[in-house]
């Protein structure tokens, strides 16, 4: 088990590091999206940076009340 620190956050990226490990999240609206009041369609992509590797996520789905 390990703890992260979230270092950045805003409305749309976060992002969480440890002297081993990063993870910054971004969302995003998908372009044709039908915006509702309660939610609409959302894009997000996760990127998990360790020491030597890479790894990126995209994800979508609907984001709502």
């Amino acid at each position: 088990m390990f703890a992260l620190k979230r270092t950045q956050s805003d409305k749309t990226t976060s992002t969480f590091k440890n002297n081993d490990i990063s993870i910054t999240t971004i969302q995003s609206s998908l372009q044709k999206s039908n915006m509702e009041e309660e939610g609409n369609d959302v894009k997000l992509s996760i990127t998990i940076r360790a020491r030597n590797s890479e790894k990126k996520f995209y994800l979508s789905g609907y984001c709502g009340i």
